[in-house]
């Protein structure tokens, strides 16, 4: 299995290898073999290639079977040279969500137990976009309305699938 390393920029440089690290040793434990390919993205590749997500990444992540992508540095990009640019990777990939599970575990310390959230969020509008939305208001109205429609569609899934209508209950009872 090829999976894609993009260290971003600033911080990534340190974040990305611990966490290939940890992947590693997971895989490791069961003897999943993996292979991890290392591409240039953001500030890195703006100086190599001339572009912050140049062809070369492009084309290695479509041989990936997914990628590890550190932060990217873009507030510290030059100004007035359209080649330093957020990398559009959302918009190639066509990602526009952002999925964050976070779930307690028994035998692990924690502050709060019995956590079994699953976070949903669209990233393809504000600072998180590519391109900018011109024709007022009722444009980006509707913009939102079909974002947040593609993200609500899928997360339907797994909410369903988590729903336990005894915890519900027990919470409205718990308020009363």
């Amino acid at each position: 299995m090829k999976i894609g390393v993009l260290h971003g920029d600033d911080i990534g440089y340190e974040v990305v290898p611990e966490c290939v690290k940890v992947l590693t040793v997971a895989a490791s434990r069961t003897n999943l073999e993996v292979e991890w390919v290392t591409l240039p993205i953001g500030k890195e590749a703006q100086e190599k290639y001339g572009h912050t997500n140049p062809d070369i990444t492009v084309e290695g992540l479509k041989e990936t079977l997914g990628w590890i992508m550190g932060p990217i540095g873009h507030t510290a990009y030059p100004r007035n040279d359209p080649t330093w640019i957020m990398p559009p990777t959302r918009k190639i990939f066509d990602l526009f969500a952002s999925v964050k599970p976070v779930k307690s575990y028994p035998n692990i310390p924690s502050v709060y137990k019995n956590v079994d959230i699953v976070f949903l969020r669209e990233v393809t509008e504000g600072m998180q976009s590519w391109t900018a939305t011109a024709g007022g208001l009722a444009n980006i109205v509707r913009m939102m309305r079909y974002l947040s429609d593609r993200v609500l569609s899928p997360a339907r899934v797994p909410a369903v699938s988590r729903w336990k209508p005894s915890r519900l209950r027990k919470r409205v009872n718990a308020k009363s």
